[in-house]
């Protein structure tokens, strides 16, 4: 991410700790939708762009807090399930090594589980149930698969 992203995100930051999450929120918002457009550039992952997963879900993760903080509940669902839509793409492209599939996947199991985290501090048990009735196969399929993977030696290094 250039300078000129960062400076966006250390004002989000700033807003943050001030407790002005709406406006924290459109820093961070502004910030993870260039996140998202690099990492949606490139083809497949690779040792040198993998960086960007990170970025993106380090965005996503702020843009939801802030607006969790600002009680906007759908909107930080929203960014959620985005962020799931992006992750997802990245796990199903096979062009992307198992090695750089698993390391999306820790991420997937982290947006999982803020999704959840969310569900539950807004007592939506019914959303949570159908979002994990929903995904929970895919995880345990893919987790099987970069399994597999790692143990028959299929391009995890």
């Amino acid at each position: 991410m250039g300078q000129q992203w960062i400076a966006i995100l250390e004002q989000g930051n700033t807003a943050f700790k001030q407790k002005q999450y709406a406006q924290a929120g459109l820093h961070y918002t502004e910030v993870l939708a260039e996140a998202k457009r690099n990492l949606k550039q490139q083809p497949f992952l690779t040792e040198d762009n993998l960086h960007l997963v990170n970025e993106f879900w380090a965005c996503t993760q702020y843009a939801a807090t802030a607006a969790q903080k600002n009680g906007q509940w759908s909107e930080a669902e929203t960014i959620y399930l985005e962020a799931h839509d992006v992750l997802s793409e990245l796990m199903v492209n096979l062009n992307n090594r198992l090695l750089y599939r698993a390391f999306v996947l820790t991420k997937f199991k982290g947006l999982f589980y803020a999704l959840a985290n969310l569900y539950v501090s807004n007592q939506q048990t019914d959303k949570l149930n159908a979002y994990v009735k929903k995904h929970q196969p895919k995880l345990l399929q893919w987790a099987r698969e970069l399994d597999m993977g790692s143990k028959q030696g299929l391009g995890m290094n």
